[in-house]
């Protein structure tokens, strides 16, 4: 897993999500991307102890037994 696949599966997964919410698309026909079916665990910055002045999540994924982990800061911009 790289960053750049992560950030892939994530829009993905939003776009999915938006389209829902928009109408575009039934609930049954959203998919986990290909890029996050490895994920097996979703927390908040809080709940992992993350040392950070922004609030984020912590992204666990289990592929061929090795745990690849990323942090996900969210800052707002505007």
């Amino acid at each position: 897993m790289t960053a750049k696949e992560l950030e892939e599966g994530m829009r993905a997964l939003l776009d999915e999500a938006l389209a829902v919410a928009l109408g575009e698309i039934d609930e049954d026909g959203m998919t986990m991307p290909t890029e996050l079916e490895h994920l097996i665990r979703v927390s908040t910055f809080e709940e992992e102890g993350v040392l950070s002045g922004d609030p984020g999540i912590v992204l666990r994924f289990n592929r061929d037994g090795g745990v690849a982990e990323f942090q996900v800061t969210i800052v707002r911009s505007r």
